[in-house]
């Protein structure tokens, strides 16, 4: 019995990412709140969620879904991202689009003009394609199938030589202590290689990576320069941006 109220209680934070203990309470009105004490300690130390004041938060390293999967995962979100991202695309600077589904959005999006867009997925680039102006640069080096974007030690000596102006990329977790993160150490050697040869660093996140904590932190709020979101941002990661000067929209 204790193996399933566990369950049922793991099942609802992972799925609310974050609730309070009022809330875990009409979940389980059958037992006292010691009991459920005891069972946030038995997730906190099995390392899939953290006690915080008053509830708990989701923080288990979940695997990064597959690239399928991720482009069904709130796509009015992503749209919504994606339609204030371009107000940030001049149609004549240099662009850099990350590998994920909110930059195919983006790239759905983007206006004709003779710019170039830098990228290290092929699907974005043949979505680009259909497009007539803008030149489409893609970031040679090794395919990765979990996620269709290329990285390695070629991808990385090719961006290490460009200059952009404006590099969006997504994330797979975020929190307020962790930074941005994400499932594999290639993807977060190509991200910080964007990080460091943009002009202006934008991350984009819907609100199903908040409290998801992935292997690998590739940024902090002090290596990023606007944050956008699909809806509200929690109170911690605002406050960190806040703290940093990251703009958030």
């Amino acid at each position: 019995m204790n193996r399933f109220r566990r369950g049922t209680i793991e099942n609802y934070i992972r799925e609310h990412h974050e609730v309070t203990i009022g809330m875990l309470q009409q979940l389980c009105p059958d037992v006292s709140l010691m009991t459920i004490h005891r069972d946030l300690n038995v997730l906190e130390e099995a390392g899939k969620i953290m006690k915080i004041r008053g509830g708990a938060v989701w923080v288990q390293h979940d695997k990064d879904p597959v690239f399928e999967e991720r482009l069904r995962e709130n796509m009015t979100g992503k749209e919504q991202i994606a339609q204030k991202a371009l107000a940030f695309i001049s149609g004549k600077g240099s662009v850099f689009l990350d590998s994920g589904t909110t930059c195919l959005k983006i790239a759905r999006g983007l206006p004709e003009g003779d710019y170039p867009v830098f990228t290290t997925a092929p699907h974005i680039a043949l979505e680009l394609a259909k497009l007539e102006r803008p030149q489409i640069v893609l970031c040679g080096g090794v395919l990765s199938r979990r996620n269709l974007a290329l990285s390695g030690p070629n991808t990385l000596r090719f961006l290490e030589e460009v200059n952009l102006d404006v590099a969006f990329l997504g994330v797979s977790g975020a929190m307020a202590d962790a930074g941005f993160t994400c499932g594999s150490d290639e993807d977060r050697q190509v991200k910080q290689c964007v990080l460091r040869r943009a002009a202006t660093r934008i991350l984009v996140c819907d609100k199903t990576k908040f409290s998801r904590r992935m292997p690998f932190t590739f940024a902090y709020f002090s290596d990023i320069d606007i944050l956008i979101s699909d809806d509200a941002v929690p109170a911690d990661i605002r406050a960190a941006a806040e703290a940093n000067g990251v703009k958030i929209l």
